[in-house]
């Protein structure tokens, strides 16, 4: 599609439990985030959206987030199978930081949600 048209979400969807086991730890875990989870199949979407909803605002709660302090030559590596990363834009080194932020993504290859 060209532009801002909107992409065909519903060709690249799938399925998975709300709730998985992690597969080291053996722990449940939220298996949801507020922009890929679309509905929960097998309710109606009024009840749907407002489990997600509650489910997204108790994600969201600042009590439940870890702030991770940048300095020189840090490394910070997380697991997205039971955290939810959300970077917040103030590192460019305009704020007088003195050093370039360098971000390098890696992933492995994941498992089938169980």
């Amino acid at each position: 599609m060209e532009g801002n048209n909107k992409k065909n979400y519903d060709e690249y969807s799938n399925e998975h439990p709300i709730v998985r086991t992690h597969p080291e730890t053996g722990k449940k875990i939220l298996y949801v985030n507020w922009t890929y989870t679309k509905e929960i199949i097998g309710m109606g979407k009024e009840e749907s959206d407002e489990i997600l909803k509650q489910i997204f605002e108790h994600q969201a709660r600042l009590d439940l987030t870890c702030r991770f302090n940048w300095t020189e030559n840090a490394v910070c590596i997380w697991d997205n199978r039971s955290v939810i990363h959300y970077a917040i834009a103030d590192f460019y080194p305009g704020k007088g930081l003195g050093y370039e932020r360098v971000m390098d993504r890696i992933a492995i290859e994941g498992d089938n949600p169980q």
